[in-house]
Formats: C-alpha cells, sequence, structure tokens
C-alpha cells in the first residue's frame, strides 16, 4: 500500500500565497473603471458645465455667456486677438464658473480620461498650465445655432496646452452645445468642422484646441448623444 504523499509547509504557504496574489489582482482589475464607464463621466462633467453656463447666462444680464476668449462672425471687423487660440482666456472663462460659484467643483473640470491632469483644491486657480483643466472653451454669441459646439475635450497634438500633453481620450471626443446636449464621436478624427458646427468660419475653434482634423472620406464615426 502507497504511503499518502502530504504537503509540506513550505508548500502550503507557497499555494496561499499564490491565491492571495490572484485575488488582488482581479480585485484591482474590477476597481479599475474602464474606458467606456470614464467617458460617460467625461459626457457628465459636459453636462454640469453645459447646467453652470446657463445659471451664468440666468444671473448675468450683460452677456450671454463668459467671454473668456470673444468670438466674432465671420466676415466682421474684429481685432486679431479675437481670433487667435487664446488658452488662457478659455481657462478664463472656466474661473468665472469656479469663482462666481456657478460650478466649485473641480472635479467637474478634468476629465477622468486624462492621464496628466490632476483636479484642483479649495480656492486653486483654474488653468492649463496648472494642469487641472481639461476643456476647452469659446464664446459664441445669440447669432449662432443650438448646434455650435461652446466646448470641448482637449486635442494635444502638436504641442503641448501647458502641462496637458496629452488628448482626453484616445480617438473620441466629446462636444458640449450651445443648447446643453452633449455628444461624443468616436473616431481618430473627431475634431472635424462639422462636429463643432463651423460650417462658415475658419476662425471657428475651441480654444485652445487649434486646427480641425480633416474628415475620412468614408464616415465611420459613431455619434453618442446625450
Amino acid at each position: 500500500m502507497k504511503k499518502q504523499r502530504t504537503f509540506t509547509l513550505i508548500e502550503l504557504l507557497l499555494i496561499i500565497a499564490v491565491n492571495v496574489l490572484l485575488a488582488s489582482m482581479v480585485t484591482a482589475f474590477w476597481r479599475i473603471p474602464r474606458e467606456s464607464d470614464r467617458r460617460a463621466s467625461c459626457t457628465s462633467n459636459l453636462k454640469q458645465l453645459g447646467c453652470a453656463l446657463e445659471f451664468y447666462t440666468y444671473c448675468s444680464k450683460s452677456q450671454l455667456r463668459p467671454h473668456g476668449v470673444a468670438k466674432t462672425m465671420s466676415g466682421t471687423t474684429a481685432a486679431a486677438a479675437d481670433i487667435t487660440p487664446d488658452a488662457k482666456g478659455a481657462s478664463n472663462a472656466m474661473e468665472v464658473l469656479r469663482s462666481n460659484g456657478h460650478l466649485t467643483d473641480h472635479k467637474v473640470y478634468v476629465c477622468p480620461s486624462s492621464s496628466v491632469a490632476k483636479a484642483g483644491k479649495d480656492d486653486d486657480r483654474l488653468s492649463f498650465d496648472a494642469g487641472n483643466l481639461t476643456y476647452g472653451y469659446v464664446y459664441i454669441d445669440s447669432r449662432y445655432s443650438s448646434a455650435s459646439a461652446v466646448s470641448s475635450d482637449l486635442l494635444a497634438r502638436e504641442a503641448p496646452v501647458g502641462k496637458i500633453t496629452k488628448s482626453n481620450h484616445r480617438d473620441f471626443g466629446n462636444f458640449l452645445y450651445a443648447d446643453g446636449h452633449v455628444a461624443g464621436y468616436a473616431s481618430a478624427r473627431w475634431y472635424t468642422r462639422e462636429n463643432i458646427g463651423a460650417r462658415h468660419d475658419d476662425y471657428y475653434q475651441i480654444h485652445p484646441n487649434n486646427g480641425y482634423q480633416t474628415s475620412a472620406k468614408k464616415r465611420t464615426s459613431l455619434q453618442i448623444k446625450f
């Protein structure tokens, strides 16, 4: 009769260690938010920004939205500063919303998919240089339609924007439009004239983004409206 083999203490400890390691790996995997969840959170951020802009409009008697970066219709007379992409102006407009109490949660100003940005604290001023802001902005007046975008994800390409050296998402971007709805485009070429709503204005950019991406000949982007 063969003698039944038993585990040694070292073997038991090794089995326990392996099980603990596997359990920790599985737990860590489930704790990591999926990109689809982060996109949904990004959409929620922009929706809140849209509500804050509407609240600003309600409280302000002198203008429709925070100017930040001046915007004029194509063909009208404007100073060069009015049509030059201006990261400082965009961050100034966002800071107006925060400092005036319309939207004070710093986390809302940072896309959850960004790997280089970090939400500010307390009275930290919003700016791309500080790395606590990842949404662009442009002022448009009432002559533009509700299908015109006023804010969007950042698209970091040729040069970094302050401390923001990478785009918020990979092959995806959200837009906040003037009527308050948000639309996301799942495509490497999401920052296009058509998606922004800039049909007759070459200077229409969501600052500090600069320069449209060329639309693909065959439209393959997936539009997600909220």
